[in-house]
């Protein structure tokens, strides 16, 4: 994989698409998106019908307004490609705090028709389309770079107008997005120093199977500073081998409101029910692996579960694994990781980047060893494989405060990030 990964790379340095700014690094942009999809197998029929589509909705409707509001010494930023309720939840809390900065993002709107533009974006996707070709990047990469290109341009002359202002520092939300990481190139451009937030956890692994296997989202991150959660993604970031110079350890940016308390562990016995936290797709041998865990421990203790699913999921998608004895119901996405927590009075969980979120509100959570691979395989303080490996670590405070201290690392998370904005907004350009 990392062979083909070059290649494709080099050859889409030489890529100069119509109508954008000709300095933009096209390889820093689309590389670690279809890359990976690539890698996954992802880039079928399906997928480039899907990509299409996604391409023709930005061409011909209006769904998002573009918005920034202040002026400050920084720039806050959040994209379109990935936009999601939750992050995008997550980013106006998280923004909403810092009053130096000039925060920018796509506002949903009521859906509006835009015909004469559609029309437009269709002979620009023809244009982009051959030239891809002609690139010798082959019809599914060709058709899947389109809804990126129109994304960038429909965002282009907003992001040149936001770049021309006085602020210093230009500070996305994730800029493995293309769209995201496209702007870190404009900003670059306009000379501002730029950096980047984590929105999730990443580690690297031999066999990469799926997008949060493969900590792409560090190596390849072209933002001159990288903000990380914690010492978890301080040590996957060294032991890549990546610039330590680039990494500033933050802070999670969900709870920026929070501070750690001392850590009290609660008997399952209050509510006598406890939480299966579900992965995405990718994570199909987990998800079945947790239900089936799940099973267990609830007949042990006679308490039933609730489950939650990954937003990607389909629900009630692994009903027949479920034992509708023990089985409370399914826990709504669109109840917040917090209100959730209060819920339960545990929760088992895998790989899923929530154990952070957890651990971090100071609630139980029970990580189930599925394979050699898995995200915290150097965290064993909370794990278990088997239900009676779960008895001995239900009730152990000492290991979850390890656990606490070592994914929670930043207690005051808006005066740390404060403290970096203000001090990347005084340098220079990398």
């Amino acid at each position: 994989m990392k062979k083909y990964r070059v290649s494709f790379r080099d050859r889409l340095r030489n890529y100069k698409p119509f109508f954008f700014d000709n300095r933009i690094e096209w390889d820093k942009v689309f590389a670690l998106y279809i890359t990976i999809n690539d890698s996954l197998n992802c880039l079928g029929k399906r997928h480039m019908l899907e990509s299409f589509l996604y391409a023709l909705d930005y061409a011909f409707f209006d769904k998002f307004q573009l918005e920034f509001n202040g002026k400050g010494r920084m720039i806050l930023f959040y994209g379109l490609f990935n936009w999601r309720k939750d992050h995008y939840s997550v980013f106006k809390k998280f923004s909403s705090k810092f009053d130096f900065a000039t925060v920018a993002y796509p506002k949903p709107i009521e859906k509006k028709i835009q015909v004469l533009r559609g029309l437009q974006y269709l002979i620009m996707m023809l244009v982009w389309f051959m030239q891809a070709l002609l690139c010798g990047y082959g019809i599914k990469k060709s058709f899947v770079m389109l809804r990126t290109l129109v994304i960038c341009n429909r965002i282009d002359d907003f992001v040149e107008k936001l770049l021309s202002n006085d602020e210093t520092l230009f500070v996305t939300y994730y800029d493995a997005s293309p769209d995201e990481a496209y702007c870190v190139q404009k900003a670059k451009i306009h000379g501002k120093v730029t950096a980047t937030l984590q929105h999730g956890i990443f580690c690297r692994k031999e066999r990469q199977k799926a997008l949060s296997d493969t900590a792409f989202e560090y190596s390849e991150s072209n933002s001159d500073y990288y903000l990380g959660w914690n010492q978890y993604t301080k040590d996957e970031w060294s032991r890549i081998g990546l610039d330590e110079n680039k990494f500033i350890m933050a802070g999670i940016p969900r709870y920026i409101d929070h501070h750690f308390k001392t850590y009290n562990t609660n008997n399952c016995s209050q509510k006598k029910i406890f939480g299966v936290m579900l992965n995405n797709s990718s994570f199909d041998l987990h998800n079945k692996s947790l239900i089936k865990m799940a099973n267990l421990i609830a007949e042990s203790y006679n308490i039933k579960y609730v489950v939650r699913y990954h937003p990607e999921l389909i629900p009630n998608s692994y009903d027949d694994l479920i034992d509708k004895k023990y089985f409370y119901g399914v826990s709504d996405n669109n109840m917040s990781i917090e209100s959730y927590s209060n819920t339960v009075d545990f929760t088992i969980i895998s790989s899923s980047s929530v154990m952070v979120d957890l651990v971090y509100l100071n609630k139980n959570v029970y990580r189930l060893k599925v394979t050699n691979e898995d995200t915290y395989n150097n965290i064993n303080d909370n794990a278990f494989s088997t239900i009676n490996e779960f008895r001995r670590i239900v009730n152990n405070s000492e290991g979850m405060e390890k656990v606490r201290r070592y994914l929670c690392t930043i207690d005051d998370v808006k005066e740390t990030y404060s403290s970096i904005f203000k001090d990347l907004s005084k340098r220079v350009t990398i």
